[in-house]
């Protein structure tokens, strides 16, 4: 999406934001015993495609204590993947989003058996959330209508990768009243690392966020108008990407495929190319297959909205 606004000629700054990166980072701490601040990590890759390295805490190397910790498979996102696997990969941490590509099978003989597949889960409790809410009125039951919408967004947020990996999460959110909703500060998700860059851009003092931006020379095995997602540190004097201290191959061949698909998508996207569509999905590690591209593009865009396309 952001290589895309960039692409588009969209010429304001911009700073493509996930929260999977920064809650896995806020999930480290208590493992480790210290202060979220003590803590320095890099996280290097693509958006839901990012390795995490280079562990310390205040200035002293933590990795091989971190990888170590049973907790760390019990109580963070890491809860997805195996010590071995983390042995694997050079000792680094993974975004919970490369379970489909690691565990690619087991992912899909789960969603197979779920009978749904996460799109369509979500599709189904917005459905069922908009029937609910039509039995309040919001401006005249501002409290009915909000613990609608919570136990709604507690279905989604609780039952996140839970089909796909056939694991509850090892937390769950617990409900909230419109009050406590209001009053509690909310430093996660994506409006926590929004909060976090408009802060640091406008302070004197640094801090260390991941975010996706123009690679333009961090990752040399990739394009300088490439994004990439990248721990950065950040002021009110600019932005610095972090360059990581060990990209192994692996994780370069992997970053670079991925990368063909999205360079190629975003082109078909703008240039509404159903030839490139194609080709796009052909580069992807999940699919590459001619004959699946052509069908999944073929299926995607038989629709009116999509008819401008050639």
């Amino acid at each position: 999406m952001t290589e895309a606004i960039i692409k588009s000629g969209f010429k304001r700054r911009v700073y493509g934001i996930c929260d999977a990166p920064s809650e896995l980072i806020r999930e480290l701490p208590a493992i480790l015993g210290c202060e979220e601040r003590d803590l320095s990590v890099e996280c290097y890759g693509l958006n839901h495609f990012s390795w995490f390295t280079h562990f310390t805490v205040r200035g002293e190397e933590v990795t091989e204590r971190l990888i170590a910790s049973p907790e760390l498979y019990q109580k963070t996102a890491m809860q997805y993947f195996s010590p071995e696997l983390v042995r694997l990969c050079d000792n680094q941490l993974l975004n919970e989003y490369l379970y489909y590509y690691y565990y690619r099978d087991e992912a899909l003989k789960a969603i197979q058996g779920a009978g749904e597949t996460r799109g369509e889960q979500i599709a189904r409790i917005n459905q069922e959330m908009r029937e609910a809410l039509r039995t309040v009125d919001a401006r005249t039951q501002p409290e009915a209508a909000f613990t609608i919408w919570m136990q709604h967004y507690l279905r989604r947020e609780n039952s996140y990768m839970q089909n796909e990996s056939r694991q509850e999460k090892f937390h769950t959110r617990e409900p909230l009243t419109l009050r406590q909703f209001i009053e509690e500060p909310d430093t996660g998700g994506y409006a926590g690392v929004a909060l976090d860059i408009l802060e640091a851009v406008n302070s004197t003092t640094t801090k260390r966020i991941v975010v996706s931006i123009q690679n333009n020379g961090t990752l040399d095995f990739l394009r300088p108008d490439d994004v990439i997602e990248i721990s950065c540190d950040l002021s009110r004097d600019g932005l610095k990407p972090v360059t990581p201290v060990k990209v192994p191959t692996a994780q370069k061949n992997m970053i670079s495929c991925v990368k063909e698909y999205e360079r190629l998508a975003v082109a078909a996207i703008l240039q509404q190319d159903k030839s490139l569509a194609v080709r796009a999905l052909m580069a992807h590690p999940l699919i590459g297959s001619y004959s699946l591209a052509k069908t999944l593009v073929e299926a995607y865009l038989d629709d009116e909205q999509f008819a401008a396309w050639r």
